[in-house]
C-alpha cells in the first residue's frame, strides 16, 4: 500500500500448514519498505523478498528443531505482474529490480519455493498494507 509520504508499505503472514491443510500463523510483518519503489511491481517484489527471507529463516529453525527435511515454501501473491515476471526470463524494465527479481526467479527455478497468483479477495495479508482492507475472509 502507498503511504502519505509517497513510500510503500509491505506486509506478509507466514503460516505453518499441515498435510491436511490445517494452518496456524507463525509470524507476520507490516512495515514501510526500505527502498524507494517507483511502481507496484517494485513494492510487491521487495515485499516478497522480505517474506521469502523470513520464511527461509522459519524453515531453517523448524528443520533444526524437528530434525525433518525442509518444508515447502509456498508464496501467494495478488500481484499478477509479479507472478508473471517470476515465471519468465525477460528482464524487468526497472534496473533496480533486476537483482532481487533474479534471486526470486532462481528460488522458483530451483524449486526452493512455489509462487501462485490469487485474487485480491483471497489475499489475507491485504489488511497489513491497505487501510480499510477486510481483516476476515
Amino acid at each position: 500500500g502507498n503511504l502519505r509520504d509517497g513510500s510503500s508499505q509491505g506486509g506478509f503472514i507466514i503460516f505453518l500448514v499441515s498435510t491436511s491443510n490445517k494452518c496456524c500463523p507463525l509470524t507476520w510483518q507490516s512495515r514501510k519498505i526500505r527502498r524507494v519503489c517507483k511502481s507496484t511491481l517494485a513494492a510487491e517484489s521487495w515485499a516478497m523478498v522480505e517474506a521469502v527471507e523470513s520464511a527461509e529463516l522459519v524453515q531453517a529453525q523448524l528443520c533444526e528443531v524437528t530434525h525433518s527435511p525442509k518444508m515447502d515454501i509456498v508464496v501467494m501473491t495478488d500481484c499478477k505482474s509479479l507472478h508473471d515476471a517470476l515465471h519468465t526470463s525477460k528482464n524487468v524494465d526497472d534496473k533496480g529490480l533486476r537483482i532481487p527479481m533474479a534471486c526470486l526467479r532462481q528460488r522458483v527455478r530451483n524449486n526452493d519455493m512455489r509462487v501462485y497468483w490469487i485474487s485480491t479477495k483471497l489475499q489475507l495479508a491485504d489488511c497489513l498494507t491497505k487501510a480499510g482492507a477486510p481483516t476476515l475472509r
